[in-house]
């Protein structure tokens, strides 16, 4: 996986979005869009790796196996130990040409 911004859920919900950020770090999203959660995420060979911020039970790092994207680019995700799997999809995001512009000029 890639850095980016990507919704997270089922064949019919979104549960929420999750942001990889390129230093390493990722944000949870609730309906909202209020930050819910974030830590820092890995990858290790075929596996996606998180590792939420804090120590309890429940912030442990949990690794996951993609399955290959389909046609419209989402895939499922089945966490390490087979007890969740999620739907994932790719946002795309608006990029902001006009700064783009003035730095080329």
């Amino acid at each position: 996986m890639q850095p980016g911004l990507y919704s997270v859920g089922d064949d019919t919900t979104v549960y929420g979005t999750t942001r990889l950020n390129e230093d390493g770090t990722y944000f949870d999203y609730g309906e909202n869009e209020e930050v819910v959660g974030g830590g820092t995420w890995r990858t290790a060979e075929d596996e996606l790796c998180f590792d939420p911020e804090g120590e309890g039970d429940e912030e442990q790092e949990r690794c996951w196996t993609n399955e290959p994207a389909g046609e419209d680019g989402s895939f499922r995700t089945t966490r390490d130990d087979g007890s969740q799997s999620y739907v994932v999809t790719s946002i795309a995001e608006e990029t902001d040409s006009s700064s783009e512009t003035i730095a080329a000029e």
